[in-house]
């Protein structure tokens, strides 16, 4: 990408790869819906050619939209890590073994003009150029170095989850990438939970998993509080992807569910005479797993809102000494034990309500604790941790008191169908605080409809709904932020790997639409969004022009790119054809297992054909009302059709048959 500032994000529009690359040699895969791009590698030439789809077929603000589909092992995924260790900026090789070609758009005296810049180290001889683009060779073989300038910063997300793969450039994240798949995504969250190593440090697995539960559901309630994407000047926005209109919050119990755990492996450990583990630290897990099942706090507040709130309050004080517990501090064990006992006596002493302890509490550490709440001159001690937990819990309570509804002891926020937009205001209390992230205080929860005897209404939130918006949450999370390693990079390419592959039918018909929709809500200006997808839907497959299809197909050993004059049209087409034409399902669309017994079938009405003029006619008749039995479980009218014609029967005829079969097991009943 050069590096002229008044050039713009560059859009992907063709790879040719030349060498071999796992499944994948001599193919060339188009990224544009707008132009048609085939290197013929033995002329040495590169012919570009325009598309008939329109312009403004997509969004003003989606520069393009395209998909890679064909046979199971022909290498879908792998173009995407070719692709990966090529275009990401921070891996990007001085080395292509192929070409990639750039649109990129530049400014010239107020006149947007665009460009086609054609990096390579293979032999171009020549470019047939039908476009009417100017076009760019950077090509290592004639002097110009490719070095480090090729680069498409991105957002990849992956609906797989296997074992990261350490030579894998999806399974990291880089410098220009934001990567937002599940197996990433644990790591992250866990690492943003607990500040620490999540990648080397040695956590359960419970720690992984509800750290990222967590982050899910923040994510996701910054997602549909976001005015952006509700009614907008009249329209729908992406409330058609149903967003749910309320959101609850209960007390995190992460920490309650890990404190048992770990106390168990420090006390492992020290049996192991780990020298790692002292006595203190155990006396002080310990101390903390009785903490957490004497439920001294549970004797507080049994209705509406404060039983709530002691709730939270237990679980936050669970949750704040659980993570800030490790040996790292340089703070004694004893004093983090005295605090811990003087929060719980005193709890257990105070006789006010819960609104009034917090401020107590926290009074009391600054008389008896000198330091908690001051800094030392010189960095920030660990006590200062208590004294920011406990302001933080203090605002926490009042949010819940002041800024949520309430309804049978429930709080929640009514967010889609508030019309005064007031509920913005208080969610910019909420989301522009990092005071109430949920890893530390609140579980969330969602649903289309409030609160019913004491408990948010979950049950209408599918797990394609849920799938969907953790999908979206994640992309405008990633879209909002500097490109990691260089803070003037913006995602311009979205590559999703299959990531609509848990979704039912008619989420995986609607996707693309929604995709859209929400992707234009989120793309702005110059911020232009470009999205690469595998799939093996045809029904997403069915919303693409095949110009903006790449199908591949194997011959032999090797993968080949069906050429633009012999793929059939998608745009539309029948979902049935598509199996057939773009997924290469040479043995039909019926199950294996299906298949096998109507070749059964087949021999059996074939044999009873040829002899049934051995037979009497009870005989005939008895075959062929168990032929007739399974004809009629065949959900496919042509099938049972043939078959039938071959019983010389018509669908009066099987009526009849049937019946006569039910004559004759009543008569030898009787």
């Amino acid at each position: 990408m050069s590096t002229d500032t008044n050039l713009m994000t560059p859009q992907l529009v063709f790879a040719f790869i030349d060498k071999k690359f796992r499944c994948l040699e001599n193919i060339g895969i188009n990224f544009s819906p707008f132009l048609n791009i085939a290197y013929d590698q033995v002329r040495k030439v590169i012919k570009i050619d325009p598309t008939p789809v329109p312009a403004d077929f997509f969004p003003k603000n989606i520069t393009g939209v395209t998909t890679i589909v064909g046979k199971n092992g022909t290498g879908k995924s792998t173009i995407l890590q070719w692709l990966g260790e090529r275009i990401i900026p921070g891996l990007a090789a001085s080395h292509l073994d192929g070409i990639i070609i750039e649109k990129v758009d530049l400014w010239e005296k107020d006149i947007q003009k665009s460009k086609l810049m054609v990096w390579s180290d293979v032999e171009i001889k020549d470019i047939e150029n039908n476009s009417g683009i100017d076009i760019e060779i950077r090509n290592s073989i004639s002097g110009k170095d490719i070095n480090l300038s090729l680069g498409i910063p991105l957002i990849f997300s992956s609906g797989h989850f296997d074992v990261p793969h350490p030579n894998s450039p999806f399974d990291n994240e880089w410098m220009g990438m934001i990567n937002i798949s599940d197996k990433l995504m644990l790591v992250e969250d866990l690492k943003n939970y607990s500040g620490q190593d999540a990648i080397r440090g040695n956590f359960p697995l419970n720690d992984y998993i509800n750290a990222y539960a967590i982050q899910n559901q923040l994510r996701i309630s910054r997602l549909i509080m976001d005015p952006v994407f509700h009614a907008l000047d009249g329209e729908k926005g992406v409330a058609e992807v149903n967003f749910p209109k309320y959101i609850g919050f209960s007390a995190n119990v992460a920490a309650h569910n890990n404190i048992e755990s770990k106390f168990n492996s420090i006390s492992d450990r020290l049996r192991r005479e780990d020298r790692m583990i002292s006595q203190e630290q155990f006396e002080y897990w310990g101390e903390l797993k009785n903490f957490a099942h004497n439920r001294e706090f549970d004797k507080m507040e049994s209705k509406d809102d404060k039983a709530l709130l002691s709730e939270i309050l237990y679980c936050s004080l669970r949750s704040f000494f659980y993570n800030f517990g490790l040996p790292t501090t340089g703070v004694p064990f004893s004093e983090r034990l005295s605090l811990l006992k003087l929060v719980k006596e005193d709890y257990h002493n105070f006789q006010g309500d819960t609104y009034s302890w917090c401020n107590h509490i926290i009074d009391k550490i600054d008389r008896e604790y000198t330091g908690v709440f001051r800094e030392d001159g010189r960095e920030v001690s660990f006590r200062n941790l208590y004294c920011e937990f406990f302001l933080q819990l203090r605002c926490v309570i009042e949010f819940l008191r002041t800024e949520l509804s309430w309804k049978e002891g429930v709080p929640y926020l009514y967010v889609l169908d508030n019309n005064s937009g007031d509920i913005f205001k208080r969610v910019e209390i909420f989301m522009g605080s990092d005071l109430f992230l949920t890893e530390r205080f609140f579980n969330l929860s969602f649903s289309h409809y409030p609160p019913r005897n004491g408990k948010m209404i979950q049950i209408q939130l599918s797990s394609g709904e849920l799938g969907l918006l953790n999908l979206f949450s994640r992309i405008k999370s990633a879209w909002g932020q500097d490109m990691p390693g260089n803070n003037t990079l913006k995602p311009a390419l979205i590559i999703l790997d299959e990531v609509e592959m848990s979704f039912h039918p008619e989420w995986q018909r609607r996707f693309i639409s929604r995709l859209l929709a929400f992707m234009q809500l989120l793309a702005s200006g110059e911020n232009k969004a470009q999205i690469i997808y595998t799939t093996h839907s045809p029904i997403t497959l069915s919303d693409m022009p095949k110009e903006c299809v790449n199908m591949l197909d194997r011959k032999e050993e090797n993968t080949i790119a069906v050429a633009a004059g012999e793929k059939q049209q998608t745009f539309g087409a029948n979902v049935f054809e598509l199996y057939g034409d773009s997924f290469f399902m040479e043995n039909g669309l019926i199950g294996e297992f299906a298949l096998e017994k109507i070749k059964e079938l087949s021999k059996g009405v074939e044999d009873f054909v040829s002899t049934k003029d051995r037979r009497n006619e009870d005989e005939n008749i008895r075959v062929r009302s168990a032929l007739l039995k399974r004809i009629n479980m065949i959900g496919d009218r042509r099938i049972k059709g043939y078959f039938m014609s071959r019983l010389d029967l018509s669908p009066k005829d099987l009526e009849i048959e049937m019946l006569k079969r039910e004559i004759a097991e009543l008569k030898a009943r009787k």
